[in-house]
């Protein structure tokens, strides 16, 4: 009796889940794929996903610390070894890159993080398609680290004038990577959805 009074409270509701990993990379193998290798540094699991800023701000600022300052780490019989910290890289599938570098997903306008490429609006779909012979003819610049600062210069002019939907070159906001890495380099393609996708037109 009190079982089934205790059932039918439950109330099943969609969850999310979003970890942020990090990995010591500098390594040798096989010590650098265990999974003791991995150092979980987020967990955020809430009916309502997060945003980028929610899951990054406060791991950037340790983050920022610890590339300054690096660490001392005490080792058995060897006493404290000093070591420095750099971020080499960020990787996520393809809707968790969008949402942690504030860029445009693949399928929008300005979708690349390595050019300035545009791309073609294709209504039957809604998607934005990037045809080799468009890249080609218009020869899109490359991402360079003042024209990117310009680009979140003027995210954070259009957010303060409370612009919605802002899309300034693929940028949609200011992402808390940018303290630590710079994203076109060093934020890693989901090659996983991109096949996917590909894959998916040609069966």
């Amino acid at each position: 009796m009190y079982l089934s009074k205790l059932t039918s409270m439950i109330h099943f509701i969609e969850v999310v889940t979003s970890m942020v990993l990090a990995y010591i990379i500098e390594i040798p193998k096989p010590f650098r794929e265990n999974e003791q290798n991995s150092i979980l540094l987020t967990l955020w699991h809430s009916p309502r996903p997060p945003t980028g800023h929610i899951l990054l701000a406060k791991i950037t600022q340790d983050l920022c610390y610890l590339i300054e300052h690096g660490i001392s780490i005490y080792i058995n019989d060897i006493g404290y070894i000093h070591f420095d910290v750099y971020v080499q890289a960020v990787c996520a599938d393809g809707p968790g890159q969008s949402k942690v570098t504030e860029m445009t997903s693949y399928n929008g306008y300005f979708a690349c993080r390595v050019c300035e490429f545009r791309g073609t609006y294709e209504a039957r779909d809604g998607t934005c398609s990037y045809s080799w012979s468009s890249y080609i003819r218009t020869r899109p610049p490359f991402r360079t680290k003042d024209r990117f600062e310009s680009c979140l210069k003027e995210v954070e002019r259009l957010k303060t004038r409370g612009s919605q939907d802002i899309n300034v070159f693929g940028l949609k906001g200011i992402s808390p990577l940018n303290e630590i890495i710079f994203i076109p380099n060093q934020a890693v393609y989901d090659y996983f959805h991109l096949s996917l996708e590909v894959s998916s037109f040609i069966s």
